[in-house]
């Protein structure tokens, strides 16, 4: 679970960027 949450909010920021 925590890995998951961890890859969505790389992706989000990398998003962001």
């Amino acid at each position: 679970m925590f890995s998951f949450q961890k890859k969505l909010y790389i992706s989000v920021f990398n998003f962001k960027m």
